[in-house]
């Protein structure tokens, strides 16, 4: 059994997508698999079955409904999303996955940067308030902004998201009718409630669009 999996739902974005897997099988870590949800063609140019593990949803299949699908491929104990169009770096994994060792953890959180200004943060988490507003974490900060050591937090930005998969199990996964940036929220909630932790891993970084 693989010790992550890596979980990228695709919906049509080719370039978005292979930018993703480009970084991901240049910088994966030992014993990971990498799966891929289907929802739209893809004819797979660079001929990655051996490397990749392509799940089919029913074509139009939405973003949040194919994370579940991929959820439910993983055959790892942590499943670590990331969205088409977000790109890793060398380790970004390591500092992440020493967290789980806690067994009160369920998430961690990485810093997703700005892809075309590395020193702004884009999300550092997400946060809920009253009133119902749900938000990523810190976004438009710089860097030097941040703790530089690992933080409680409400839960991950399911765009770059770690999570313990049996606790993803417990909670049945996301809630599709909510759209992915309240769906993840909502997840955190549930985790939250649940009794888990989650943490914001500053080492652990990846890279998206603002």
């Amino acid at each position: 059994m693989a010790r992550l999996a890596i979980v990228i739902p695709y919906s049509g974005n080719v370039r978005q997508l292979e930018d993703t897997l480009v970084s991901v099988l240049e910088n994966r870590p030992d014993n990971s698999q990498i799966v891929v949800v289907l929802s739209d063609v893809y004819d797979d140019p660079y001929d990655l079955k051996d490397e990749v593990s392509f799940v089919y949803a029913p074509i139009g299949t939405d973003r949040v409904r194919c994370m579940n699908v991929g959820i439910d491929a993983a055959d790892a104990p942590v499943v670590h999303l990331l969205a088409p169009g977000v790109q890793v770096s060398p380790g970004w994994a390591d500092a992440a996955l020493d967290h789980f060792v806690d067994a009160r953890v369920v998430a961690v959180a990485p810093l997703v940067l700005n892809r075309e200004t590395p020193e702004r943060v884009v999300a550092a988490g997400v946060e809920y308030r009253p009133g119902g507003a749900a938000r990523a974490m810190h976004s438009g900060k710089s860097l030097a902004e941040i703790d530089p050591e690992p933080t409680p937090v409400l839960g991950p930005d399911p765009r770059a998201a770690f999570y313990r998969k049996s606790a993803l199990n417990r909670v049945d996964g996301f809630a599709p009718e909510l759209g992915q940036r309240l769906a993840g929220t909502d997840l955190a909630l549930m985790l939250q409630h649940a009794g888990g932790r989650c943490v914001l891993e500053p080492k652990s970084r990846v890279h998206a669009a603002a």
